[in-house]
C-alpha cells in the first residue's frame, strides 16, 4: 500500500513539476549539464530524528545521451542527517529542460545510496536539506 500511495504521489508531483515547475539551477558539471531542483515539490517528513525529504529534481543535457534523452525529471527522496538519497522515479524526454512529453518512465529499485562530498548529489541534498532547515 505504502509503494502505490509513492507511485500516485510521484506521477502528481511529475505532472505538477513538469506544466509549472519553478526550476532552480543548484549544479553544473564540467560537461555543462545543468542540474535544478523544484523547491515547491519539497515534501518534509521528520521521522524518528531523521528528516526525510521527497523532491522533484531536473537534469538537463547539452546533447542527448543515455536512449536519446536529453532531460530527465527525478522524484528523490533524501536523509539530511545520514546524506543518504533513493531516486524514486525518473522521466526522460527527448527535449532540454523537461520539454514536450516524456520520452520513457523508470521506477527506480536501487534502494538508498550514500551521497558523495562534492558531487552533484551532494549539491541537491545540501540545496533541499538548507531550504528545509530554514522553512521548518
Amino acid at each position: 500500500m505504502k509503494t502505490l500511495i509513492l507511485a500516485v504521489l510521484a506521477t502528481s508531483l511529475f505532472f505538477s513539476a513538469n506544466s509549472q515547475a519553478e526550476w532552480t539551477q543548484v549544479s553544473e558539471n564540467t560537461d555543462n549539464h545543468k542540474f535544478y531542483i523544484d523547491f515547491s515539490t519539497i515534501e518534509y517528513f521528520p521521522v524518528d530524528g531523521i528528516s526525510l525529504i521527497y523532491f522533484t529534481s531536473m537534469t538537463s543535457y547539452l546533447e542527448p545521451i543515455f536512449n536519446e534523452d536529453m532531460s530527465y525529471i527525478k522524484y528523490e527522496k533524501v536523509e539530511c542527517e545520514t546524506r543518504r538519497k533513493n531516486q524514486i522515479k525518473l522521466y526522460g524526454f527527448g527535449m532540454p529542460m523537461a520539454a514536450g512529453d516524456p520520452t520513457r518512465s523508470y521506477v527506480s529499485t536501487t534502494g538508498w545510496e550514500v551521497v558523495l562530498p562534492g558531487s552533484v548529489s551532494h549539491a541537491k541534498l545540501k540545496a533541499v536539506c538548507k531550504h528545509v532547515a530554514d522553512q521548518f
